[in-house]
């Protein structure tokens, strides 16, 4: 008789750890595996409160008493809204392929071959298409479809009033420096003693990198981490990271594209549920339509904290 690969064990095996697929999926999108604040247990609106104290100094020369300065409290609300991957599967699809070797004996097909491979395979997807969302969405452009979910931090980021840089055409590596100086200057003093980043596009940053290797400045160590997309820029010793969210735009192009956000990773945020019953992801035979589902649901928003000790560039 011949020998059966046995998979019976793998619907099982996602269901056990469904809630390390969902994090994996979400929380694997590359910008929030940097110091990005992520703010869980939202499950649809949470006020975010702000406070600013002014102390202004006055005589000490009387006795007298006058109060002076203001404490001003602010807030915004946190936003979460939906989203879900579905998707479903005929294993009689797979009969008349090679992909028959998969299936298990019998007529019968309540679980989903290679089910492991697969889920791995979509969450990698998620976690793409996340990042790209995090920093492109927004609910007013219906038109692309993984962007109009939840507003990403670009729209968060020109709602809140940044200082910006100087638009020209389109960032080249003749003029990509020439920016980059204009926005260290104009960095609010109040957050200079911050680890500050500058968060740019992968195409940004190899433009960068050709600049700087140009000017031959072969005695100043950036630490170049190609394989990281990091590097630290020469003299002004701020950290440049590049991401994906910030690559291969699709959203509002003209807005988006070369886009160049510097801050502190505090000053920005993700917010989620993750940690309650919403977030699941779950793999089951539906005996009506004799298809296997899958379904993976959680919620996503981002936020801005302070807009002004935000310097940002856009192209023209």
């Amino acid at each position: 008789m011949a020998q059966t690969m046995d998979v019976s064990n793998l619907v099982d095996y996602v269901e056990q750890n469904k809630q390390d697929i969902i994090h994996a999926s979400v929380l694997g999108a590359q910008t929030l595996t940097y110091p990005i604040d992520i703010i869980t247990g939202v499950k649809y609106q949470e006020q975010f409160n702000f406070m600013a104290i002014t102390a202004p100094f006055q005589s000490g020369a009387t006795c007298a008493f006058n109060s002076s300065g203001t404490t001003t409290f602010t807030k915004t609300v946190l936003t979460v809204l939906d989203v879900k991957v579905q998707q479903d599967y005929c294993p009689k699809q797979l009969e008349a392929k090679y992909t028959q070797k998969f299936l298990r004996p019998g007529a019968h097909q309540e679980e989903l071959p290679l089910a492991q491979f697969i889920t791995d395979y979509v969450n990698q997807l998620i976690a793409a298409q996340m990042e790209q969302a995090i920093w492109q969405g927004d609910t007013t452009n219906p038109g692309m479809n993984n962007l109009k979910h939840f507003d990403g931090l670009i729209k968060k980021i020109d709602a809140a009033s940044p200082v910006y840089a100087t638009a020209t055409a389109a960032i080249s590596k003749a003029n990509v420096l020439g920016v980059i100086e204009e926005m260290y200057t104009l960095i609010p003093a109040q957050i200079l003693n911050k680890e500050l980043v500058l968060i740019v596009g992968k195409s940004t940053f190899q433009k960068i990198n050709l600049a700087l290797a140009a000017l031959n400045y072969f005695h100043v160590p950036v630490s170049v981490g190609m394989n990281q997309w990091e590097m630290t820029y020469p003299y002004f010793n701020l950290k440049v990271v590049a991401v994906d969210g910030l690559s291969n735009i699709t959203g509002t192009a003209g807005a988006y594209k070369d886009r160049m956000v510097l801050t502190y990773w505090d000053n920005l945020a993700f917010v989620t549920d993750l940690q309650n019953d919403s977030e699941t992801v779950e793999l089951w035979y539906s005996s009506d339509d004799r298809v296997i589902k899958t379904s993976y649901e959680w919620k996503s928003g981002t936020a801005i904290k302070f807009g002004s000790e935000i310097v940002t560039y856009k192209n023209s």
